[in-house]
């Protein structure tokens, strides 16, 4: 790629602003091209921007890459909240969006005429979904010269930046990392935001999975073409990490819904017997197993209230279930040992059984009002059997995938980020185990997709103790989970919960310190024994993945981790906002 000019990409990048309209127009009465474009365009510069362009910016400048790609990302939607508050004013909203969209454009302009190849062809590939968008809120509410108006606009704006920034000179290097940087942020807004819609059917999305999946093969093509450092190594922490934890993988889906398929109505009868300490013995045993991740407990959780499950059998359930799963389970034992797997088991119980216990104790295991009961059909074994195999292959696949996905990309990412890193790893134990749990409190995650990510933390010299809390409030506590609370129960008992979970995790982590525990040394080798079934079964994964990614399409799975409402999100807009998508 070395041979394209910078003018070439300027070109280029004019060029493509007018594809996605022209594809749009041409192809008017069918979706499936402009849903082509749309995965292809997410997932090539979702994986541009993290694989290269983040962890270089990191390289070298720090720290502050992160932030400024944060805010370049958080910016544009601050404004479009202004823009809804004022959503009767239709046409004002469109000018204020189209200029936002034009500052952005210039921005654009002014990075193409810098050196470097990433960049440049990641801000050529995201003018299809720009360009899509200025299209879609201009041509339908206005009219067709005022979309060809933004359009020629945008063109003229992208030349005029990149004959500014080819008259750029001083502190050119570091100053063009910190445009790049938070170029990075507001690429990753433009293309997560392009207004597609989410939908929850039962409909196979064709067109975005096969788009997304072309993506994954551009990646790994720009990866060999490249021959980036940073691509390569990334990539070969990934993979590493994939084909390690691929067996246990396969093995828990199939487990997990033959489970889920056995489960009737009995377990809901046997959780409300017994006493307090019953009865949180009964929800952790209950919930500890299940591979149901903290984003799909709320639910079960909210049901089982409903139907009158105890706080005490309900709350184990609640930490136990998404704490340690029958998946995080078998991941762990490649990835963090055989006893500190162990230990991870124990404390995990340790904290759902104390907290519930607690929480029965003091606001004195109160009981919701039980909701009418639900009929099932009842069925044979072999018909559970294939449901449970249908059910763990699909629906446990869609649910634990992307997650699973981040835990894995985050660790590939952070490995040669960590590899430079010192503070974090300086810090004195005693304070780590604290520091640590409180990091994990706030964050949304699956506790099989964050083993990963706490395998490589380990590796470079994190105490266990602070492992272990960081997995333990990792799961349990989030900004959900304390939503929900609230609503059920009231202020009192969330305020409480999280008061609890956090003071068991540092106290666990202690606990844990003080045992002499062997972690893994050899996480990055390479594994010939066995690597014959390591990758099949790794390639396994991928084919279910890749089912996944073409039977809910890459936004579906992305707004499980991440709600990125598209723009015409409600159903009772006026006619011409819903006429954008």
């Amino acid at each position: 790629m070395a041979h394209i000019s910078q003018y070439h990409y300027l070109i280029f990048s004019v060029l493509v602003l007018w594809l996605g309209p022209v594809i749009v127009s041409i192809f008017k009465k069918s979706h499936h091209v402009t849903d082509y474009l749309d995965g292809f365009v997410l997932l090539t510069i979702t994986g541009l921007v993290t694989l290269h362009i983040l962890p270089h910016t990191f390289h070298e400048i720090g720290w502050p890459a992160i932030l400024l790609a944060t805010f370049g990302f958080v910016l544009p939607g601050l404004f479009e909240k202004i823009r809804n508050i004022a959503s009767q004013m239709h046409k004002v909203t469109v000018f204020i969006t189209v200029l936002g969209i034009c500052i952005h454009t210039f921005v654009d302009g002014f990075a193409l005429s810098k050196t470097g190849d990433i960049l440049p062809l990641a801000i050529v590939l995201h003018r299809i979904p720009v360009g899509i968008l200025i299209w879609w809120l201009t041509k339908k509410p206005s009219s067709l010269k005022a979309a060809l108006g933004a359009l020629a606009l945008m063109s003229v704006i992208t030349v005029i930046g990149f004959i500014s920034g080819s008259h750029y000179s001083a502190n050119e290097h570091i100053s063009f990392v910190f445009l790049e940087a938070f170029i990075a942020g507001s690429l990753l807004h433009v293309v997560f935001h392009e207004p597609h819609k989410v939908t929850h059917d039962h409909n196979w999305h064709w067109g975005s999975g096969l788009g997304a999946l072309t993506g994954i093969v551009f990646l790994y093509l720009i990866q060999i073409v490249n021959k980036d450092s940073l691509i390569s190594e990334t990539s070969a922490t990934f993979f590493s990490l994939a084909e390690q934890t691929a067996t246990a993988l396969f093995i828990a889906y199939i487990f997990s819904g033959v489970i889920q398929a056995f489960m009737g109505e009995t377990p809901l009868r046997w959780l409300k017997k017994g006493s307090l300490l019953s009865q949180s013995t009964r929800g952790m045993i209950f919930g500890l197993p299940l591979p149901i991740c903290s984003c799909g407990v709320v639910p079960v959780y909210r049901s089982l209230v409903k139907r009158g499950v105890p706080l005490s059998a309900g709350i184990a359930f609640f930490i136990a279930t998404p704490e340690i799963g029958l998946d995080a389970l078998l991941i762990s034992f490649p990835l963090l040992g055989l006893e500190l797997t162990l230990y991870r088991l124990a404390c995990a119980a340790i904290l759902a059984l104390v907290v519930a216990l607690l929480m029965g104790l003091f606001f004195k295991n109160k009981i919701t009002k039980t909701d009418s009961s639900i009929t099932k059909k009842k069925l044979s074994f072999k018909e559970r059997v294939k449901l449970g195999i249908h059910t763990g292959l699909e629906e446990s696949v869609d649910h634990t995938g992307p997650w699973i996905l981040l835990g894995l990309f985050i660790a590939a990412i952070c490995q040669p980020i960590l590899a430079d890193t010192t503070w974090l790893f300086n810090i004195p134990q005693h304070w780590q185990i604290p520091f640590f749990a409180i990091l994990g409190m706030p964050i949304y995650v699956c506790a099989s997709g964050i083993t990963p990510f706490v395998a490589v933390l380990i590796f470079y010299g994190i105490s266990p103790g602070a492992a272990i809390a960081f997995l333990l409030t990792g799961p349990a506590t989030n900004t959900t989970s304390f939503g929900v609370l609230k609503e059920l129960h009231g202020k009192k008992i969330a305020a409480a919960f999280v008061f609890f979970v956090i003071s068991m995790a540092v106290s666990l982590g202690y606990l844990v310190n003080t045992i002499s525990i062997e972690t893994k040394k050899d996480l990055f080798s390479s594994h010939e024994h066995g690597a014959n079934y390591q990758t099949v079964f790794l390639l396994l994964v991928a084919a279910l993945y890749a089912v996944s990614l073409l039977r809910k399409g890459p936004r579906y799975l992305l707004n499980q981790i991440i709600a990125f409402d598209p723009l015409d999100k409600k159903p009772n807009q006026t006619k011409q906002d819903s006429s954008c998508c």
